[in-house]
């Protein structure tokens, strides 16, 4: 169940669209309206919450319109992150727990648990948010009802049945469900994503906030400005709630003190007080990513509230006709200062939607060829062939693969062909993706040494169809793919090929049935041919040690050891000969780390010349969690003295677990090891197979 391909919503999609005629256009048109439509349900369930505590339909509308239209779920939308979008879903919750917690009736239960059940299946992260509220729900019920401790706990134990049928029904349908067992327990961002004050107190988008200053801390995640008027509000009710003489008229506290909750959690408490270490107790909100969403929770609680509070003490206080003169004029100025920030956010919106007539002419080919229009010139359709690669080769977001993360319009291109065409595409930009597949997809830009699973597992011999976008460079041995694919011409800025799976596999074996021919001619077990140029390694296996990749040891992670792993006396640099970098690393099968390699090149006068950064996580290459990470080079003109060093080598928090083998060799070499256990060919494992 991918978090942002909303399974319940689409899987009604793909009915409709197979046995009812709704067309894709169509499909994203109800999409849209979705949207749409939990924006007016959210200003329904916050006016009917508002209304609930006497507040007139007019005012509560108003101000619904408000809250809704200032909300930081609104640029989930603008963001592209539509499954988040759904502006009615918090609203909803909590207007069900206000009428709970006066009632006690268990349909309002009922209501959130079918709610947050439907919503966990269009984005999971609505389970901790439906979680969370009725956790600090219950703390507040607890601390500041004035009811038995056994009514106290009787009342809260359908709101808890209600939340653990949800997780429990996901998770049943997860592990019936889902194949994936190799994936992250522990995403990149856990600790990542808090709030933090500018969140709270400035807006770049508020006209109001405009006036009084002109540079905004822009957050992407943890943002939750509430407005001008109810921060004031807030501050007075803090203020009246300090004051005893006051503090009768404080009549929310419950629900405050949830907000506060809400907006300590998203702030990092207590995690950022050196307690990390919490997280790995918490398994349910590590996998949620961004603890700073939570701060919707304090948003939608603290504006309504306030809200209902400012017209409350309204009531209590216009007694006289001077008094009501001088109220209605001060909720007129706070309505129409709240009403002129929420246009504010409306048109920031608005202007951010504006390029979504490009989007749609772009996405759609509309008004130019399509790409089946070009494939049925060369006597091809979208059967013809298995699946898209798209060059530069991306894959994004299996925690340890983030390769190819600034080929963006690459990879938007090959989205759209796989719309247009119906086809399948080998990169990916999904989370928490299966490691093995991830492994397995990226070496497809390996080269002819990187073994390539994928060729035997799709059980079909038709081609892949090859897009490559010259626009942007490629990093790996993409150009392999391309030598050994046919050219058909070109569209919309991409060369388009066919590339063959038995003509690839031919390629490979070609290549390993040469360095086969080379071993049983040598007579000593390393080798290097095809070059002049010196090959620079660095083996570990002086480290006799029990984790290993080959030969008898390898440099273990220990807190405080030296970032330096290889120190190379350079001869004859050229700045015209390629080199490929290249080392493995053992890494976690538990979270999303991996190391960072720095090369660094010094001139005889210990001057450093230049800093290349190559990334584990860019690997095209890997043998079960060694990942083999390569970049290639060139060496400064003056280069003496080249080191290799791993960014925070010794830090207590760790990147890696072992590091080995470390290759720096003309690109145009050949270079084989025979080891134990394996034989390296261009440090990569060699096998003979397909």
């Amino acid at each position: 169940m991918y978090a942002d391909g909303q399974p319940a919503f689409s899987y009604i999609m793909l009915l409709l669209h197979q046995h009812a005629g709704l067309s894709k256009a169509g499909v994203v048109a109800v999409f849209n309206s979705a949207m749409i439509a939990s924006f007016i349900a959210g200003i329904y369930y916050v006016h009917k919450t508002l209304h609930y505590f006497g507040m007139p339909r007019w005012l509560a509308v108003v101000l619904s319109v408000c809250i809704i239209a200032m909300s930081p779920q609104v640029f989930r939308i603008t963001g592209g992150h539509y499954a988040l979008s759904y502006l009615f879903v918090i609203p909803a919750i909590i207007y069900w727990m206000v009428r709970y917690d006066n009632s006690s009736r268990l349909k309002y239960a009922l209501y959130i648990l079918l709610l947050s059940l439907l919503m966990a299946f269009i984005h999971p992260y609505f389970i901790a948010v439906s979680f969370l509220l009725v956790c600090f729900y219950a703390f507040a019920h607890y601390c500041l009802s004035g009811h038995s401790i056994m009514q106290k706990i009787k009342h809260i134990i359908p709101l808890f049945a209600s939340v653990a049928f949800v997780l429990m029904a996901v998770r049943l349908f997860s592990f019936i469900t889902d194949p994936v067992t190799d994936r992250t327990k522990y995403p990149h961002g856990t600790m990542s994503y808090f709030t933090v004050k500018a969140d709270l107190l400035s807006s770049p988008y508020s006209p109001v906030m405009q006036l009084i200053k002109n540079r905004f801390y822009i957050s992407a995640e943890g943002f939750a400005y509430i407005g001008v008027i109810p921060i004031v509000l807030l501050l007075v009710y803090i203020i009246a709630l300090l004051l005893p003489a006051s503090r009768k008229h404080t009549v929310h506290n419950k629900w405050l003190l949830i907000s506060l909750c809400s907006l300590l959690m998203a702030m990092g408490v207590p995690f950022i007080w050196n307690m990390e270490w919490l997280m790995d107790y918490l398994s349910l909100f590590r996998q949620f990513r961004t603890i700073g969403r939570f701060v919707w929770i304090y948003y939608y609680i603290t504006t309504i509230f306030m809200a209902v509070w400012m017209f409350q003490a309204y009531k209590a206080y216009a007694e006289s006709t001077t008094k009501r003169l001088l109220l209605n004029t001060i909720i007129f100025v706070s309505t129409a200062i709240w009403g002129i920030e929420a246009y504010g956010y409306m048109q920031e919106v608005r202007g951010k939607l504006a390029s979504a007539g490009y989007n749609y002419l772009k996405f759609h080919y509309w008004g130019k060829k399509d790409l089946g229009d070009f494939l049925k010139e060369h006597a091809y359709t979208s059967d013809s062939f298995q699946a898209i690669i798209v060059v530069p080769f991306s894959h994004i977001g299996s925690e340890k693969i983030w390769m190819g993360e600034q080929a963006t319009y690459a990879l938007t291109n090959g989205m759209q062909a796989a719309t247009s065409t119906g086809l399948p595409l080998v990169n990916a930009s999904m989370s928490r993706s299966s490691w093995l597949q991830a492994f397995n997809q990226v070496r497809i830009a390996g080269g002819p040494f990187a073994s390539k699973p994928l060729l035997n597992t799709t059980n079909s011999q038709k081609p892949f169809l090859l897009l490559h976008y010259p626009a942007e460079p490629m990093m790996h041995d993409e150009q392999y793919l391309i030598d050994h694919s046919t050219y058909l011409g070109t569209v919309d800025g991409a060369s388009v090929y066919t590339c063959y799976p038995a003509r690839l596999m031919a390629a490979d074996n070609a290549m390993r049935d040469s360095a086969v021919r080379i071993m049983q001619q040598m007579h000593a077990n390393d080798t290097a041919i095809g070059t002049v140029n010196i090959v620079y390694s660095r083996s570990f296996d002086e480290k006799t040690t029990l984790t290993t990749l080959i030969g008898n040891g390898a440099a273990l992670h220990r807190i405080g050891m030296s970032d330096t792993f290889a120190v190379w006396k350079i001869q004859n640099a050229s700045q015209n000969v390629l080199y490929e970098f290249s080392a493995w690393t053992l890494v976690s099968d538990a979270d999303y780390k991996s190391p960072e390699f720095n090369l660094k090149y010094y001139d005889k006068h210990g001057n450093l010349l230049r800093l290349d950064k190559v990334f584990t996580k860019s690997s095209a290459d890997s043998y079960k969690m060694w990942m083999r990470a390569s970049a290639k080079v060139n060496m400064p003109f003056g280069t003496e003295i080249m080191v290799c060093t791993v960014y925070g080598a010794g830090n207590k928090k760790n990147d890696f677990i072992a590091i080995d083998e470390i290759m720096l060799r003309p690109d145009n070499s050949l270079v084989i090891s025979i080891r134990q256990p394996f034989t390296m060919v261009n440090n990569h494992i060699f096998t003979t197979g397909k």
